[in-house]
C-alpha cells in the first residue's frame, strides 16, 4: 500500500467518539493492533487496570486472550465474543481499511450471567491479588444480557465502518491531493491518469469557475467539470450542471456557500468544513482549494451516517433510555446553566414513586417499566416547555423550574397528582411522593434547595406510604382473584376456617390478624401465572405443573417487597410443604414448617374438597374430614387434623 494506514486512520476521533460511547452505554473500549499491543483504551475496568493488566502472569493471559479472540473472527461474521482466560467476556470488532486487517477494536470486561465468586477466590489466591480488594473490583463488574450486547455492538460496528470510510477517504484525497499539486502543464501531460482518478475516486469531485458582481463580490459560480462521485452523492446529473450556475440549477442555494468558495478563488486559501445540504437532506465534508485565479475546486464527503451515529451517541448521553427524558448527567450539567439571577425563583420538585418496587416483584419487570414510562409521560405532559424533567435514578425524577415560585410549583404539583389519581391503573394505581424547594435569592446553595426538596419528598412518602399500601394491597387482592379460582367466597370460608382453628390454638390476637392476611394472599403467586393455566378444564401438562408450583416462591418474593406484607411472606412460601417433606418448594419436614402455613394447608384442602374445582366434583363433608384423616402425618400436621377435625365434627 503506497500510503500507510496508520498515518490516516483518525485515532483521536474515534477516541472522542469511543469516550461518548462509553459514557452512554457503560461499554469499556481498547484498540489492539495485530500484535496485541494497546494503542487506546476508554473506561476500562479496575479488575483489569488494578489487577490483570499489572501482574504479570494475568497480563499474560490478557495477550493470549486478545491474540486469540483476534484471531477467532468467523468468515461474515462483524464480531465476535468470546470468555478470557481471567474470567471476563471480551467482544473484538475487526478494523479493516481496503482489505487491511490492521487492527482490532475490543470492548468487553463484563459478565453475561452472574460470576462464580468460589472462582475468583481462587484466581486471587493464585496470583496474589489482595482477596477483598480483587472481589470489590469483581463485583463492579456489570452483568449484561446477550441481547444488549447484540444491540450495542450494532452501533460499534457502525462507529469502525464510518471511521474505516472516513480513513480510506483520507488516503483517497490524498493520492488526489499529490497529483493536484504537480503544476497544470504536468496534469496536462497526465491527463489521462488524472482523469482515470477522477472517474473513480469514491469522494466527490467538482471543478468551478467563480462569478462576481462590478464590485468585486462573489454572487454565483459555474459548474466546469465533476465526477460520477460527484453526481451520485448530490443527486444531481452532469448534463444538468455543466456550464450552468449553481443559483440556475439550486435556486434556493444559501448565500454562505458562495461566501466560503469565493474567498477560497480570490485568495488561493484552502479550506474544509462540515455544513448540511438542506437541497440533498445530506451532511458533507467538504474540502475546496484553488488550482488558479477565479476558480475553485471541491471533494465532497458524505457524512451523514456519522452524523446519525454521533447523534444517537449524544442523545444516549444525555437522555434515560426507558423513559426518553434527560438522564442525571444531563441535570447535573445544566444545572450549572439554570442555577443564575436571571432564573430566579428557582424551584424544583423531587419525586419517587410509589409501589414500584412491588409492581416489578409482582407483575416482572416489564410491567414496572411500563409503570415508570406512564408516570414519565403524566410529569412530562404537567410541566411546560421550558421546564427541564429528569430520570435521576431508578424511581426518582426531578423538574427544574426557571423563573417560577414555590406557589407556581404547587400548581405544578398538584397537575401530576391529579393526572396519577385519574390514570388507568396498570395494574395497580400510579402513585408518586413529591417534594418541592424554591431559590430565592442568588447567595443560597442550590444544593442545599435540593436537599430541601428531597427532606419533603421523603416526608410525603412515609406519610402516604400507609395509603399507597392498601391500595396496592387492594389491587393485589382483586387481581388474585379475577386470576384464579378463588372467589371472594373461598376467602371468607377460608378466613373463618382459620381464624376458628387458630383459635382453638390459643393464638394471640397478634397471630390471628397474621393468620387471617394469609388466608386471603397464601396464594398470592398466582398472579403472575397465565389464566390459561390457572383456569385450565383438563388435566395440566408438566410444564404446566411445574410452572403452578412455582408460585409460593413468587408470592414470597412479593409479599417481602411491602413492608404490610412481609409477616406472611413465610406463610406463602411455606403453605404447599407437607409433614412428610414431600412438599414443595423447599420440600421442609414436620415442624420446621410454620406454623400458620400448616394450618392453612388443612384448610384450604378441606375447602376446596368441600367445594369443587371446575375440573372436579365437590365431596360431602363426611367424605373430606375423612380424607384429611388419611392424610394425617403425611400431608398434614397430624395434631393440627386432629384438632381441626374434631372442632368440624362437633359444630
Amino acid at each position: 500500500m503506497d500510503i500507510k494506514i496508520n498515518d490516516h486512520f483518525d485515532f483521536k476521533r474515534l477516541n472522542l467518539v469511543l469516550e461518548s460511547f462509553n459514557q452512554a452505554t457503560g461499554f469499556v473500549t481498547a484498540i489492539l493492533d495485530l500484535e496485541g499491543n494497546v494503542l487506546s483504551k476508554s473506561g476500562w475496568r479496575e479488575v483489569c487496570t488494578d489487577f490483570h493488566r499489572i501482574n504479570q502472569e494475568t497480563k499474560k493471559n490478557c495477550w493470549k486472550s486478545d491474540t486469540f479472540l483476534a484471531n477467532k473472527m468467523f468468515e461474515g461474521e462483524n464480531y465476535h465474543a468470546y470468555s478470557c482466560l481471567n474470567g471476563l467476556v471480551d467482544v473484538v470488532v475487526p478494523i479493516i481499511i481496503q482489505g487491511e486487517h490492521f487492527a482490532n477494536l475490543f470492548t468487553g470486561q463484563f459478565f453475561f450471567t452472574e460470576p462464580s465468586i468460589e472462582f475468583f477466590e481462587k484466581q486471587a489466591a493464585k496470583y496474589n491479588f489482595d482477596k477483598n480488594s480483587y472481589l470489590a473490583a469483581i463485583k463492579k463488574v456489570p452483568v449484561v444480557s446477550e441481547a444488549k450486547v447484540k444491540s450495542i455492538m450494532k452501533v460499534l460496528v457502525q462507529i469502525i465502518e464510518m471511521i474505516s470510510d472516513l480513513t480510506v477517504e483520507k488516503m483517497e484525497q490524498e493520492k488526489l491531493n499529490n497529483l493536484l499539486k504537480k503544476s497544470y502543464e504536468e496534469i496536462k501531460i497526465s491527463e489521462k491518469k488524472y482523469r482515470n482518478l477522477f472517474e473513480n475516486m469514491k469522494n466527490g469531485f467538482a471543478l468551478h469557475q467563480m462569478i462576481y458582481n462590478e464590485q468585486g463580490k462573489a454572487i454565483d459560480y459555474r459548474f466546469l467539470d465533476l465526477n460520477p462521485a460527484f453526481e451520485e452523492l448530490t443527486g444531481l446529473s452532469a448534463s444538468n450542471l455543466i456550464g450552468n450556475t449553481v443559483k440556475k440549477v439550486l435556486p434556493k442555494i444559501e448565500q454562505d456557500w458562495i461566501d466560503k468558495y469565493g474567498r477560497v478563488a480570490a485568495t488561493g486559501e484552502s479550506i474544509s468544513f462540515e455544513k448540511y445540504a438542506r437541497e440533498q437532506d445530506k451532511y458533507f465534508i467538504v474540502r475546496a482549494f484553488s488550482p488558479e485565479q477565479g476558480k475553485f475546486a471541491t471533494i465532497f464527503s458524505d457524512i451523514t451516517e456519522r452524523k446519525k451515529v454521533e447523534a444517537e451517541l449524544k442523545y444516549r448521553t444525555f437522555h434515560d433510555e426507558l423513559t426518553g427524558l434527560y438522564n442525571r448527567a444531563y441535570f447535573n450539567e445544566e444545572i450549572k446553566r439554570y442555577d443564575n439571577k436571571r432564573q430566579l425563583p428557582l424551584s424544583v420538585i423531587m419525586g419517587d414513586i410509589n409501589g414500584l418496587k412491588i409492581a416489578n416483584d409482582s407483575f416482572g419487570h416489564q410491567q414496572g417499566d411500563k409503570l415508570l414510562k406512564k408516570i414519565a409521560q403524566i410529569i412530562k405532559d404537567s410541566c411546560r416547555k421550558e421546564d427541564l424533567v429528569a430520570r435521576t435514578g431508578g424511581d426518582e425524577f426531578i423538574i427544574l423550574l426557571p423563573k417560577t415560585s414555590e406557589k407556581e410549583a404547587k400548581e405544578i404539583y398538584a397537575r401530576i397528582k391529579i393526572a396519577c389519581q385519574e390514570a388507568k391503573s396498570e395494574p395497580i394505581e400510579l402513585s408518586i411522593a413529591l417534594g418541592i424547594a424554591s431559590k430565592r435569592e442568588i447567595g443560597i446553595d442550590f444544593e442545599k434547595v435540593l436537599k430541601k426538596a428531597e427532606d419533603k419528598m421523603y416526608q410525603n412518602k412515609v406519610h402516604e406510604s400507609q395509603s399507597v399500601h392498601n391500595t396496592i394491597l387492594a389491587s393485589l387482592e382483586t387481581m388474585l382473584r379475577e386470576t384464579t379460582n378463588e372467589t371472594l367466597k373461598h376467602s371468607q370460608r377460608l378466613h373463618n376456617l382459620a381464624i376458628a382453628l387458630g383459635k382453638k390454638l390459643d393464638l394471640s390476637q397478634h397471630e390471628l390478624d397474621v393468620l387471617a392476611s394469609l388466608a386471603n394472599l397464601h396464594d398470592l403467586g398466582k398472579i403472575t401465572i397465565s389464566k390459561e393455566i390457572l383456569q385450565k378444564s383438563g388435566s395440566l401438562t408438566n410444564k404446566e405443573w411445574k410452572e403452578i408450583k412455582r408460585h409460593p416462591e413468587a408470592g414470597y418474593k412479593i409479599a417481602k417487597s411491602s413492608p404490610k406484607l412481609n409477616e406472611v411472606a413465610e406463610g406463602i412460601l411455606c403453605h404447599h410443604e407437607r409433614w412428610d417433606g414431600k412438599g414443595y418448594p423447599q420440600k421442609l419436614v414436620g415442624r420446621s414448617i410454620p406454623l400458620l402455613a400448616r394450618i392453612i394447608t388443612i384448610v384450604d384442602a378441606y375447602d376446596v374438597m368441600t367445594n369443587g374445582r371446575p375440573y372436579k366434583k365437590p365431596m360431602l363433608k363426611e367424605e373430606a374430614l375423612n380424607e384429611i384423616k388419611n392424610c394425617a402425618g403425611k400431608q398434614f400436621d397430624p395434631k393440627l387434623a386432629k384438632i381441626f377435625i374434631e372442632s368440624l365434627k362437633n359444630s
